[in-house]
């Protein structure tokens, strides 16, 4: 289970480096803007986890009539925002945690890059962004599938066999497939559409993928009831990692991201939805 303290913690301190090391989540901004449906008549936008406020910038760009409030689970991610793009009228930020909405009818659009791999109970987090949205809203939202870090975790489990290690080597939360996220959605009225896309990237070492992991903020945030990992393991671990899939002097980290476009029906559609469903 993801510790929401932990992430709180390590995504502050990362917010310096943030924007150096977080390659593939600005790839993923634009895509998630690619998307959506066309947002420039949105009136009120919510940003669940704007971190240093990349996303955010796009958003005054794609939403221009929209007040757009950005908000961040990490104070420290919320201030790098702030600083990036003080003096618009238009934007207003919000130490918010994304999953414990308490609006009602209140957005147009919420919108989230990078940033439901960190919740804790997906099912109600979906409820509660649904009831933040007016009719014909949408929740518009990229994160990590189970694919991700598949190397990693390849290695792990390969090093966990060498050094006999008990229980499971924990690298990170489990992600939700698309059809696990589909399930949430439509069970809390969303009508919705997914898509998928890869992305890799390429380090001279296992030892700076995980430096890179570590500088964005997404290091060691499972909480407890992780193994402990003894040196040789880490060790036998990058060594397992490079010679499976090492190639040309390079180690690949492959992204794994699934592209959710979900729509709360308009009044009557949704009357219709709740109908069929009983």
């Amino acid at each position: 289970m993801v510790d929401k303290q932990i992430v709180e913690r390590h995504f502050s301190r990362a917010a310096a480096a943030y924007d150096t090391y977080a390659c593939v989540q600005k790839k993923m901004a634009y895509a998630l803007l690619e998307q959506a449906q066309p947002l420039a008549a949105a009136q009120a936008v919510l940003e669940i986890g704007c971190g240093t406020g990349f996303l955010t910038q796009l958003l005054l760009e794609a939403c221009p009539q929209a007040a757009i409030l950005a908000s961040d689970i990490a104070p420290g991610m919320l201030a790098a925002a702030q600083q990036r793009l003080a003096g618009s009228p238009r934007l207003q930020f919000a130490i918010k945690d994304g999953e414990a909405l308490s609006e009602q009818a209140a957005y147009d659009v919420v919108i989230s890059n990078a940033v439901f791999q960190w919740f804790t109970h997906p099912q109600a987090a979906f409820q509660r962004i649904f009831a933040s949205l007016r009719p014909g809203g949408q929740l518009v939202f990229a994160t990590f599938g189970p694919r991700t870090f598949w190397e990693l975790h390849a290695a792990c489990r390969a090093a966990a066999e060498r050094n006999q290690l008990a229980g499971s080597w924990q690298t990170g939360p489990e992600f939700l497939s698309s059809a696990q996220l589909a399930v949430c959605a439509g069970r809390a009225g969303f009508q919705s559409r997914f898509a998928m896309q890869e992305y890799q990237e390429y380090f001279p070492a296992v030892r700076d993928f995980l430096h890179s992991v570590k500088k964005v903020g997404a290091n060691n945030s499972a909480g407890s009831g992780k193994t402990l990992v003894s040196r040789r393991a880490m060790t036998d671990m990058m060594e397992l990692y490079a010679a499976s899939f090492g190639c040309e002097g390079r180690i690949p980290a492959t992204y794994q991201v699934i592209y959710g476009i979900c729509e709360k029906p308009l009044l009557a559609e949704a009357a219709s939805f709740a109908a069929s469903q009983a």
